[in-house]
């Protein structure tokens, strides 16, 4: 029988949530302040380092994935809407993710693995979401696998290229 420890991760605020974690141990989520702000963050069993996308407005930052070489991938929202964003915590820097097909309704990235290949979903006029893969600058769709299927949301994607995630069929 496998044997489990749980060890909390409290960033001391209302609420910490960890949603990613690499094999350095280095874990990715998000806190709520006292205000009611998400701020992403980066644990690497020692510090807690706050993720605040620079076009975030103080609205509000999710930190969802993480890489082998410490690439983070999340959601920044602002007054324009969600934004998936991509974070290089050796260079300090954001680089924002829109699909082309969410025009002005929203995008968010929840995984991505080694080859720097993301996924997420982005929402359309309809009210659905939508999967997406971005990969070498080009994104690709990842249609509904059965007819009628709407909501597709991947959450994760491993280093053969391999996604995982959820659907619902209208009944």
């Amino acid at each position: 029988m496998t044997t489990y420890t749980f060890s909390p991760i409290d960033y001391g605020t209302i609420a910490t949530l960890a949603f990613g974690i690499n094999d350095a141990g280095q874990i990715v989520g998000e806190y709520e302040d006292s205000s009611s702000v998400l701020h992403g963050f980066l644990y690497n069993a020692v510090t807690y380092t706050p993720l605040n996308a620079p076009s975030s407005t103080g609205i509000g930052t999710v930190a969802a994935g993480i890489n082998e070489a410490g690439k983070i991938v999340g959601t920044y929202t602002n007054s324009t809407g969600d934004h998936g964003f991509l974070y290089d915590s050796n260079t300090f820097s954001y680089t924002t993710l829109n699909d082309p097909l969410a025009g002005t309704y929203g995008t968010e990235a929840f995984g991505i693995n080694d080859a720097g290949q993301i996924v997420g979903l982005y929402f359309n006029s309809g009210g659905g979401n939508y999967g997406f893969l971005y990969s070498g600058g080009t994104y690709t769709p990842i249609n509904d696998p059965v007819s009628g299927a709407y909501n597709t949301a991947p959450s994760g994607i491993n280093d053969l290229g391999q996604i995982v995630g959820s659907y619902a069929v209208i009944s």
